[in-house]
């Protein structure tokens, strides 16, 4: 199992764990994401995804991308549809690099908040690799256009504090793990119902 899944009251945190390997996203990794994020879903009024060892994630696996290229990018177009889909509010908390698919994965989640360590890029002219439409439709609807002309067409690293500015992250914690969880407390008490329908709607 790459992914981990711990219950802290109404709240599910699960960390990502394939460190050796940046927690790049193979088709593995993102096919039990998908499923686990649906099984945590069921038991909780909220989630939490982040990475382990100061790492986020650092994008598509290199490897998977040249074996087969059209299921890892139909593994991430499941994942995130799945994630758009979920009924409960996802909050990314980010430490550490977030590259590529890992921005796309970041931005299927409702808030994102970071560490001082977070830093966002999207390498692909710098890999001359043609960035899918639904990934970038998910990224137009959650981002300002002159923070992804910097990220695609500039290639620029964002770190947490200009991230902010820039739409990417809602704010900084020196524990952005604990921080998501306080925030999400609360829910539990709110009306899933409603909270449920707007999510689909915003």
């Amino acid at each position: 199992m790459t992914v981990h899944t711990e219950s802290r009251g109404v709240v599910a945190v699960l960390t990502i764990d394939r460190r050796e390997k940046a927690n790049a996203l193979s088709i593995e990794l993102m096919d039990e994401l998908r499923s686990t994020l649906g099984e945590a879903a069921r038991s909780h009024s909220a989630l939490v995804l982040t990475g382990a060892g100061g790492i986020f994630c650092g994008g598509a696996d290199l490897g998977d991308l040249r074996a087969d290229p059209d299921a890892l990018q139909a593994a991430l177009t499941a994942l995130r549809s799945s994630m758009l889909d979920l009924p409960v509010p996802v909050v990314a908390a980010i430490d550490g690099p977030c590259v590529g698919g890992g921005v796309e994965l970041a931005m299927a989640c409702d808030v994102r908040i970071g560490s001082r360590t977070a830093a966002f890029e999207i390498p692909a002219a710098r890999l001359a690799v043609a960035y899918p439409e639904g990934g970038l439709e998910v990224l137009r609807r959650r981002l300002p256009h002159q923070t992804l002309s910097r990220l695609f067409l500039l290639n620029e690293r964002i770190d947490a504090g200009a991230a902010v500015v820039a739409g990417v992250l809602a704010r900084v914690a020196e524990d952005p793990v604990a921080t998501a969880v306080e925030s999400l407390g609360r829910v539990g008490d709110l009306d899933a119902g409603t909270i449920t329908d707007t999510k689909h709607r915003l």
